[in-house]
């Protein structure tokens, strides 16, 4: 990654939140001297020139729960996360983008104050639990994943008329791997909702985590969207496979029955899976789901 990154991108958020909104990450690129030729950054301004006030706010909270200079674990893997941060950015930006799009040509109220501001807050939270000094305490992580997709799907894919089913074991891994997890699990979601359902053609995402064998794991994201044609998914490299190696996985695609779907099946020590699984379908269109019906599910 640029060093320009490390230098700039710590701070982020907060100068999002400091500039006016339209316009906002083109003047945080120019400020930053980051908006060069070929960069990530040029692009994301250019993503985000033209964004609503609320897109920006929706954005600046999003973005401040990814500076890569204030991730924590070990420092071994910091030049990962520094990596999945930015990409997460960018992927991000897309999704807002995007967002502002379909607004625009539905006439919708552009992303509102009220639950979609508060959806942004949450999935952060949720980014933000996964940072930890001890990489090797062992802690859940379902319940983590399971909010991240579904708080993507919800605030990303309502108004694609995109709609989520999980069907989450109950397991817990180190925290190194359970954040490589739960990381991997939003790019492939965040990949699905950019490239399987354009033009708001709708359709289902399925996120599931299930034990297979005597101790492995497979982690699985499918869409029923347009699939790749010309252009196969990269498995050799990308934030998705360096997150699945992390895991001492591999990444893998197939293309049937109409369904497109990313694996990566990783081995667990004995005892990691716990008992029982959690099933949740979030229904196409369908909004914010509340912590006191999660902690339901």
């Amino acid at each position: 990654m640029e060093a320009v990154l490390s230098e700039n991108f710590a701070d982020f958020g907060d100068r999002l939140h400091a500039v006016p909104p339209v316009g906002s990450v083109r003047a945080i690129a120019a400020s930053s001297h980051v908006a060069r030729s070929g960069s990530r950054f040029e692009t994301m301004a250019l993503l985000s020139g033209e964004q609503s006030r609320h897109g920006s706010t929706v954005l600046a909270v999003l973005l401040a729960a990814v500076p890569p200079k204030q991730q924590g674990g070990s420092s071994v893997l910091q030049p990962l996360w520094a990596e999945e941060a930015m990409h997460r950015a960018f992927g991000l930006m897309r999704l807002v983008a995007n967002q502002t799009d379909r607004n625009d040509s539905t006439d919708r109220t552009p992303l509102l104050t009220g639950w979609e501001v508060g959806l942004a807050q949450d999935l952060a939270a949720q980014f933000r639990s996964l940072e930890t000094g001890d990489d090797r305490r062992v802690r859940p992580c379902s319940g983590v994943l399971r909010n991240v997709v579904a708080d993507l799907c919800a605030l990303f894919g309502g108004a694609a008329n995109i709609g989520l089913r999980t069907e989450v074991e109950r397991m817990a891994l180190p925290a190194y791997k359970r954040r490589a997890l739960v990381l991997a699990a939003a790019e492939l979601v965040t990949n699905a909702i950019l490239h399987g359902f354009p033009a708001g053609s709708g359709g289902q995402i399925e996120v599931s985590l299930t034990s297979f064998g005597a101790a492995h794991v497979c982690l699985r994201v499918a869409d029923d969207g347009v699939g790749f044609i010309e252009n196969l998914p990269n498995l050799d490299c990308g934030i998705a496979a360096g997150l699945a190696e992390l895991l001492e996985a591999d990444l893998t695609y197939d293309r049937r029955n109409g369904w497109t779907a990313a694996e990566i099946a990783f081995p667990v020590r004995m005892g990691s899976p716990g008992q029982g699984k959690c099933v949740f379908s979030q229904a196409k269109g369908a909004g914010f789901v509340s912590q006191r019906e999660r902690k339901t599910l």
